[in-house]
C-alpha cells in the first residue's frame, strides 16, 4: 500500500513531468519615445524642419519653450511643439521610423494643450499610426496640458508611421509634447 505522502508527492510531480515552464509574458517594447528637448540643440525655431525622429510633411511647425518664445506653457515642459508654425500654413508632424506593427495591442501617449491666445476659435488635430489608429482631438484656446492615453489594436501586421496632422493655419495651433509609443 502506497503512503500518503509518497502519493502526495507523485500528485505534485505528475503534472509536471514532460511540462515546459510556462511562458513570461513578453516584454512592453518601446517604438518611439520623445520629449523634443534635444532639439536644435535645445533652442527654440520657428517653422523648424531639422527634426532628428519626425518629417514635416506639410505646413510648418515651431519648436517653442526657450525664451523668447516661453510664456506659453510651464517652464518644467522645456521645449515642445506648436502644431501650426508661423506661415499660415498648419503643420504635419510624421515621424521618420516607419514601425512594424505586429498584432497586438498597443499604447500611444502624449500631451496637448490649446493655443494660449485670446478670440482664438478651437484647434483640430488628427493623430494617426497608419490605419489601425486614428482620432480626431480639437482643443479651445487656453486648454491647459493634458495627458492623453489611447490604446488601440492591430488585427493584422502593418508597417505605419505616427502622424500628428493639424488642421486650419492662422498660425496659433496646438501644442504637443512627450510622446510615447509602445506595444503591450
Amino acid at each position: 500500500m502506497l503512503g500518503r505522502k509518497f502519493l502526495l508527492a507523485l500528485a505534485i510531480a505528475l503534472p509536471l513531468v514532460g511540462c515546459a515552464p510556462a511562458a513570461a509574458p513578453a516584454p512592453r517594447e518601446v517604438l518611439l519615445t520623445e520629449d523634443f528637448n534635444g532639439e536644435n540643440d535645445g533652442r527654440y525655431a520657428l517653422n523648424y524642419t531639422d527634426f532628428a525622429r519626425w518629417t514635416v510633411t506639410a505646413g510648418s511647425v515651431d519648436l517653442v519653450g526657450r525664451p523668447p518664445y516661453d510664456d506659453f506653457l510651464p517652464k518644467a515642459q522645456r521645449l515642445y511643439v506648436d502644431l501650426d508654425g508661423t506661415s499660415k500654413a498648419a503643420g504635419t508632424l510624421r515621424s521618420k521610423a516607419r514601425f512594424d506593427l505586429l498584432p497586438g495591442t498597443y499604447r500611444l501617449a502624449f500631451k496637448l494643450a490649446g493655443t494660449p491666445r485670446p478670440n482664438q476659435p478651437p484647434n483640430t488635430v488628427i493623430v494617426s499610426v497608419g490605419g489601425a489608429f486614428r482620432e480626431t482631438i480639437t482643443l479651445r484656446s487656453y486648454a491647459p496640458l493634458k495627458p492623453y492615453m489611447r490604446t488601440f489594436r492591430v488585427r493584422s501586421h502593418e508597417r505605419a508611421n505616427l502622424a500628428f496632422e493639424h488642421l486650419g493655419g492662422d498660425d496659433y495651433g496646438i501644442f504637443i509634447d512627450d510622446i510615447r509609443l509602445e506595444r503591450l
